[in-house]
C-alpha cells in the first residue's frame, strides 16, 4: 500500500520474498502505474510490464521481479484518493482479470475506512 504524503505516493514497505521490506519508494502523482492510479482514481491492470512504457522506476520491475500488476486507488469517504493498493503478478499465475480488479476494489474500500480512522485517532492524540 502506498499512501499520498506531501504530494507524492510513498510505498513505505513492499512485500518481497515472503517478507516486508522497508523501502520508502516515492512515486510522482501521474507517473508510472501507481502514480496514474493515484491521479485518475481508476484501477489499472498491467499484465505484461513490457507493454507499459511509463514506469516511474523501471529498475524496480527487474529488482522486484515484476511481471505484471494490478493497482487500485484507495478513496476516502469524501472521494479523495489517499493511496494505492499495488498487487504484483507472480510467476506462473494467470493474468489479472476485471473480477480480480473488482475484488481488490472491495478491499481498498475497507482499507480507506481503516486509514481514515487511524488518521482521526492520530489527530485526537496530537490534540489531547
Amino acid at each position: 500500500i502506498g499512501l499520498i504524503e506531501d504530494g507524492q505516493l510513498i510505498f513505505r514497505y513492499v512485500w518481497r520474498d515472503g517478507m516486508w521490506e522497508d523501502t520508502g519508494i516515492p512515486f510522482e502523482i501521474g507517473r508510472g502505474v501507481a502514480g496514474k492510479v493515484a491521479a485518475t482514481g481508476k484501477s489499472l491492470i498491467v499484465n505484461d510490464v513490457n507493454s507499459f512504457q511509463d514506469f516511474a522506476h523501471p529498475d524496480l520491475t527487474e529488482q522486484f521481479r515484476v511481471r505484471g500488476m494490478l493497482d487500485t486507488p484507495i478513496v476516502s469517504r469524501n472521494g479523495k484518493v489517499v493511496g494505492v493498493l499495488d498487487v504484483r503478478l507472480p510467476e506462473g499465475r494467470r493474468p489479472f482479470t476485471e473480477q480480480d480488479c473488482e475484488l481488490l476494489e472491495g478491499l481498498t474500500n475497507q482499507a480507506a475506512v481503516a486509514i481514515e480512522n487511524a488518521n482521526i485517532n492520530q489527530a485526537a492524540i496530537e490534540n489531547a
